[in-house]
């Protein structure tokens, strides 16, 4: 197993971009979040929100700070995911998902879509995390290990609420779920093979990202 040093100096792996798209083995699909991708470091009850350039972004965000560091069921965890407002939003921005989750051994069960839970907003700009990928659990990397494992993972360690959210996925076909996202005010969606590992900072072949048709 590779070690990947120091697990603050890690950035978040990427998606090549659509233009750019490979045949993806076994895929699953997620939305496209927008906002600030950051790896949340957790260790001891301290919070950091490390976004892409390796900044410490958590002081402009105590709320999340808070609310990850009571919904992390862990010693310590990395985990991606993104700071948002697609999740907060009401009407028109409310993610249309709560599709897939993993259970058991990287298998996954499906469940019929629907709403993700609506927090209306309270002040401006009011953002939410969104895990996608679990990097570190209790000292071990897990950076090797399949991402349908991970996602398992995932759903064990973090207790999703109003301001913690763990990003869903569905199976093919895409083409279906990229409309109904798109109306949701999605710009797209990622493929990602189910099978993949993680490399920090790198962009991969394994995962990909797919816009809808104009």
């Amino acid at each position: 197993m590779t070690h990947h040093g120091d697990p603050i100096s890690w950035r978040p792996q990427v998606a090549r971009p659509a233009h750019r798209a490979r045949e993806i083995v076994d895929p699953i699909i997620e939305p496209l979040w927008d906002g600030n991708h950051v790896l949340v470091h957790f260790q001891a009850g301290r919070v950091r929100l490390v976004d892409a350039g390796g900044k410490d972004v958590g002081r402009d965000f105590p709320l999340i700070v808070t609310a990850v560091r009571e919904a992390i069921s862990a010693d310590d965890a990395v985990i991606d995911g993104w700071l948002s407002d697609q999740p907060t939003r009401t009407g028109v921005g409310v993610v249309p998902v709560a599709v897939e989750t993993p259970r058991g051994m990287g298998l996954i069960r499906p469940q019929r879509p629907g709403p993700a839970p609506e927090l209306p907003h309270d002040r401006e700009n009011l953002v939410a995390f969104v895990a996608v990928d679990l990097l570190r659990l209790d000292g071990e990397e897990l950076l090797d290990v399949p991402l349908l494992e991970r996602k398992r993972l995932l759903e064990q360690v973090v207790a999703a609420g109003d301001l913690v959210r763990v990003t869903p996925f569905v199976r093919p076909p895409l083409e279906g779920w990229l409309n109904s996202w798109k109306a949701a005010g999605f710009a797209g969606a990622i493929l990602k093979a189910a099978n993949s590992r993680y490399v920090p900072g790198r962009e991969t072949d394994e995962w990909y990202v797919a816009l809808p048709r104009r």
